[in-house]
């Protein structure tokens, strides 16, 4: 989304008088960049919902970038959008208000700003290699996103660890019609040798429950 706007305002020639020079010097000036597919985790097509159970439902959908599907998981909550987002912000606190994401280690490697910041985490799940997940994290007023990016090597952590060549997602808080939704949405590819469908199984099994772990931090005010 960033760059697209970087690229209608240069496209037109649209220029920007000083009073917003901070906001889009901070858009123009990042490293980092959105995936070519990102947009399909965002649009409302292809989405099969594969589990309805009171306050949850789940989605999966077919991303070409991976062997396994994509996901959007709703949960239609109570809390507030900054309760929600501020622990979805905290990576470093992932292993103890996240603990049935499998995350064992986790921290930053740079908190550049109070908009972006790189994260990084090991996802140890029974029976597979560890993983090792470093993105960059980008806060938006209602939305967190990252997206993957590489800032240490491997030999910087002490585990012999795999790195997934696809992960991209975000965490959404969206009101509409007296209702609030925390969204997660995720494309990833773990990598190794894993066969899709343990990988969708997982998936479809821990992140509800990642999603309500999250509202239950946020709620008892874990996260400031």
């Amino acid at each position: 989304m960033l760059l697209v706007l970087r690229d209608l305002l240069l496209r037109n020639k649209i220029f920007i008088f000083p009073i917003y020079g901070l906001f889009f010097g901070f858009l123009f000036s990042q490293d980092f960049q959105y995936p070519p597919e990102w947009h399909e985790l965002f649009s409302d097509s292809g989405w099969t919902l594969i589990t309805k159970k009171e306050r949850i439902r789940v989605f999966e959908k077919p991303i070409l970038v991976s062997p396994v599907p994509a996901f959007r998981v709703e949960l239609v909550t109570p809390v507030s959008t900054e309760a929600l987002l501020n622990v979805a912000w905290a990576v470093d606190q992932y292993p103890e208000t996240l603990s049935s994401a499998y995350i064992v280690k986790a921290g930053f490697n740079h908190r550049n700003s109070a908009q972006h910041q790189q994260g990084w985490q090991i996802m140890d799940i029974p029976f597979l290699a560890p993983r090792l997940y470093q993105f960059d994290h980008i806060r938006h007023l209602s939305r967190i996103d990252w997206i993957s990016t590489q800032f240490n090597h491997p030999e910087d952590f002490p585990e012999q660890l795999i790195i997934p060549p696809v992960n991209f997602g975000s965490w959404e808080v969206l009101e509409s019609d007296g209702e609030t939704k925390l969204i997660y949405r995720v494309c990833t590819n773990p990598g190794g040798v894993v066969p899709s469908w343990i990988v969708r199984k997982t998936s479809r099994n821990y992140i509800p429950d990642m999603l309500l772990e999250l509202e239950e931090a946020a709620l008892n005010g874990v996260v400031e």
